[in-house]
């Protein structure tokens, strides 16, 4: 039993073949992944816990706006990843102490930007930056513009906070920086 899920969590057959499915029934037929063949029941909504149900919801709900509010900061400052922006990374991440305070721009947004140091910064603040600099180099450009896009959201998520005079004891500190270490490790095992 797989417990409760939302539809797209799931490989696009097996997600689809129980969204086909009634509660309680037995979808037709084997379903096939590339995990293999599969026989699909959906639980009736009476035996689902109650609270697993709750939890996956509200996960989901809160993942659903967190979405909505990276991409309208995102929008409202106009981010802008620079055009050789993958490739001066790489070449900072190679002499990492010759450019932390490099100041040229990685990605620009309305009031600022990402220079060079600071990214260098947020890398040296990640759980293993060793291993993160030498995936940074061998990776393709689409991938370090995807991760210097995330370093400059979390750069405007700052700006916001200090500009609504948000303060952090120092267990959410603790608590902000490994759920930046879990999106990382999330974004380069998507790569």
């Amino acid at each position: 039993m797989l417990g409760v899920f939302t539809r797209g969590q799931m490989v696009k057959p097996f997600s689809d073949a129980v969204a086909a499915a009634r509660p309680g029934d037995i979808a037709p037929g084997l379903v096939e992944t590339q995990f293999g063949y599969h026989i699909v029941q959906r639980l009736p909504y009476e035996l689902v816990p109650k609270e697993e149900f709750a939890r996956a919801f509200t996960q989901s709900a809160q993942q659903r706006a967190e979405s909505s509010y990276y991409a309208g900061i995102t929008d409202r400052a106009k981010l802008e990843v620079d055009g050789d922006a993958p490739a001066t990374l790489k070449r900072a991440v190679r002499e990492p102490a010759e450019h932390r305070k490099d100041r040229k721009t990685l990605a620009s947004f309305q009031g600022g930007g990402l220079t060079v140091g600071r990214a260098l910064q947020w890398v040296a603040s990640l759980p293993n930056p060793q291993r993160i600099m030498q995936q940074l180099e061998t990776a393709p450009d689409s991938a370090v513009r995807g991760f210097i896009r995330d370093v400059a959201r979390q750069e405007l998520l700052l700006r916001e906070a200090d500009r609504a005079k948000i303060e952090y004891t120092a267990a959410e500190r603790t608590q902000l920086t490994q759920d930046w270490g879990n999106l990382v490790a999330m974004v380069w095992q998507g790569l």
